[in-house]
C-alpha cells in the first residue's frame, strides 16, 4: 500500500490555479482550483521564477451543497481536457468517492468507493481509497451535527 507523503515545508508554495487549464492568463475563464492536488514530479515544470506551470497527476474535489454540479461535472471535464491523469470526487452527502482516470484527454475508467467497499486508484496502483478514511465514519459525521 502506498502513502502520500508531506512535502517539506520550505518547498510548499501558494497554489497557482492556472495549471488546470494550461498556461492561463487573466482573461481565461477556465481557471479552477481543486481542493487538493498531487504532483509527482513538480521540478520539471518549474519556470525561471520557480512557479509551477505543469499539470498535476491527481486533482481532488470535495463536493459542497453550493458547488455540487460545478465540481462534479464542469471541473471534471476541465481536468480531463487539461491532461490530468486522475480526478477524485469526494461526496460527503452520499458518502462516496468517485475516481475518474483519464488518458489522452479521454475518460478511461471510473470507479466508486462506498462505505465498507474501498477501491483502488487507477493511476496509483496500491493506493486504496476508503470512504471512512477520507470522509470519516457515518456515526462520527452524525455526532458532529
Amino acid at each position: 500500500m502506498h502513502r502520500l507523503h508531506d512535502v517539506p515545508e520550505d518547498e510548499v508554495e501558494e497554489p497557482d490555479p492556472a495549471y488546470a487549464s494550461g498556461r492561463a492568463d487573466e482573461d481565461d475563464l477556465n481557471v479552477v482550483q481543486p481542493d487538493l492536488v498531487v504532483i509527482c514530479d513538480y521540478r520539471k515544470d518549474l519556470n525561471e521564477e520557480d512557479q509551477y506551470w505543469g499539470v498535476p497527476d491527481l486533482a481532488v474535489e470535495i463536493l459542497s451543497p453550493s458547488s455540487r454540479s460545478k465540481d462534479s461535472i464542469k471541473k471534471v471535464d476541465l481536468y480531463m481536457e487539461s491532461g490530468i491523469k486522475e480526478c477524485w470526487i469526494v461526496d460527503p452527502q452520499n458518502r462516496t468517492v468517485t475516481i475518474h482516470s483519464f488518458q489522452a484527454f479521454e475518460l478511461v475508467e471510473s470507479r466508486i468507493a462506498t462505505a465498507g467497499s474501498p477501491t483502488e486508484s487507477v493511476c496509483f496502483p496500491g493506493l486504496m481509497v476508503e470512504v471512512e478514511r477520507v470522509i470519516g465514519r457515518e456515526e462520527e459525521a452524525r455526532g458532529s451535527r
